[in-house]
């Protein structure tokens, strides 16, 4: 039997009671459920941008101690496009991936180089940003400029027991 899609529980264009509904049943797992986590704590969009690339493909667990040790070690833009790529590659060694590490960097350098050293503030630019994908973009612009946008990791799965988030529980009456 094949597995139900996302679409077989929510329609197309879903009823405005429907996204109250799932709205306020995600903003209820959060509450009961989120983690303290300390690029959840600013609005600097350096440090969200490190964030969101160390967490690509790598589990949170390994990205906190990195997280701080690379801010640490490049605690800006500008610190780190002018780091030698070695000394960020050993920094972030540990994560695997090390391109990430590189792809990081030559986004610092872009940004200094085309934008004064400010990250652009709109999702349309940053997407001008080699190596900034739509999610990444989104994430930025969220969290550090504050604004509404909706986006979402390719890599969610709604279904119980692959990533703890039920799919009842969005759906519950």
């Amino acid at each position: 039997m094949a597995k139900p899609s996302l679409s077989s529980y929510v329609s197309l264009k879903p009823e405005t009671e429907q996204l109250t509904r799932v709205h306020a049943n995600l903003l209820q797992w959060y509450a009961a459920e989120h983690r303290d986590l300390p690029w959840r704590f600013t609005h600097d969009p350096y440090a969200i941008l490190v964030s969101e690339i160390m967490l690509q493909q790598t589990q949170v667990h390994r990205v906190l101690p990195k997280y701080e040790q690379f801010l640490a070690a490049f605690p800006t833009l500008a610190d780190l496009a002018a780091a030698s790529t070695a000394d960020v590659i050993s920094i972030w060694v540990p994560l695997g991936y090390n391109m990430r590490a590189v792809r990081l960097q030559s986004i610092a350098r872009q940004v200094m180089r085309e934008y004064g050293g400010c990250i652009p503030t709109t999702i349309e630019e940053l997407l001008k940003l080699k190596g900034i994908g739509r999610y990444t973009a989104g994430a930025i612009v969220c969290f550090a400029f504050k604004q509404q946008v909706f986006t979402t990791r390719k890599s969610i799965r709604l279904e119980s027991g692959t990533d703890g988030f039920r799919r009842d529980y969005l759906f519950q009456q």
